[in-house]
């Protein structure tokens, strides 16, 4: 291809010749080897020399997309593997010592989230963005006192992931304030998307009733307690118009990133001793305030555990058999 305005290319793999102009888009397909290659590319007139040169859209689309849109953009892909990690450890999860666990972690989280953004209402953006109905914190207070009973604020503490994790975002929004868009979006976005779908999971898993045991997943946006199916399109909105900087979009997309490693973590943390527990001989007590708050029996012992300690008994039977009957006479 060469360098003019007006650009011919020739080649014995196409059927026909390709002729385009300055600002035209190229689309070639080669079928003989059935690669596509899909190259657009804009002109932006000649320099001194008689070179062209490529237009880098990515600042371009900066200002054309809000926060959500440039955040969920840039992590899609620690995003998917977040998805796997939850689908992969939903069930160790839902045993309710770690399930309690976790939503010590949550509460430890959210409240210093809901602080950092009571403290910092005087940054426009962030005032712009506040809705009071979105705050998690009095539900998952409700859902540890159905869960585990009213001692869980002295019995219960936060792990050391999720302690760092509150610490690290306080100290970031006291440097940049805006950062804290990002765990807004993030945190929350993912219990008004897939809340519902959890919600549905636990209700049938852990045996749960219709109105306890699950608020963190429920928003009740209408002044009649039920659900508004368009708060969450409504709110993504709002969020997606906000009036931000690109260097501030690059920020929140790179805090983005770092808040799904740091949750990744903790899910991590929960998920190996959701496994731990599943595999113990030793059965949960029966009146502990676990078992007491929802009546749920002790976890059996597993099949191939049981075996197991069957062949022992097996063998010592044997060996107490074989060494106590009477020795046989030889004949010589």
């Amino acid at each position: 291809v060469g360098l003019k305005p007006q650009l011919l290319c020739r080649s014995t793999s196409f059927r026909n010749h390709i002729t385009f102009d300055s600002g035209d888009s190229i689309f070639l397909v080669i079928k003989k080897k059935k690669v596509h290659i899909r190259q657009s590319i804009e002109w932006k007139g000649q320099r001194s020399r008689g070179e062209s040169h490529l237009v880098n859209k990515t600042m371009e689309q900066k200002t054309t997309m809000g926060l959500c849109d440039f955040v969920m953009a840039r992590t899609k892909e620690i995003h998917d593997e977040s998805d796997l990690l939850i689908r992969r450890s939903a069930k160790k999860l839902s045993q309710r010592e770690v399930y309690c666990s976790l939503l010590c972690d949550l509460h430890c989280i959210f409240a210093k989230m809901e602080e950092c953004w009571q403290l910092h209402r005087t940054v426009p953006q962030l005032e712009e963005a506040f809705d009071q109905r979105i705050l998690r914190k009095k539900a998952l207070e409700d859902d540890l006192d159905f869960h585990y009973g009213h001692a869980w604020r002295t019995e219960l503490r936060p792990t050391v992931l999720a302690n760092a994790y509150a610490l690290r975002m306080q100290q970031v929004t006291f440097s940049d304030p805006i950062l804290l868009l990002s765990h807004i979006y993030l945190l929350y976005f993912s219990l008004l998307a897939g809340g519902q779908l959890i919600q549905r999971w636990l209700i049938k898993h852990m045996n749960l009733p219709q109105d306890k045991g699950h608020t963190l997943y429920s928003f009740a946006t209408n002044p009649d307690g039920t659900r508004d199916k368009t708060f969450y399109l409504s709110y993504r909105a709002r969020l997606n118009n906000l009036s931000i900087s690109e260097q501030s979009l690059d920020n929140l997309a790179l805090e983005g990133r770092r808040i799904f490693v740091d949750t990744n973590a903790i899910i991590r943390l929960h998920a190996a001793n959701g496994k731990l527990l599943s595999q113990s001989i030793i059965p949960s007590s029966s009146t502990s305030p676990l078992m007491s708050a929802a009546g749920q029996k002790p976890f059996t012992i597993r099949i191939p555990i049981i075996i197991a300690i069957f062949m022992m008994g097996f063998m010592c039977f044997s060996m107490v058999y074989i060494t106590s009957r009477p020795a046989i006479p030889t004949i010589i």
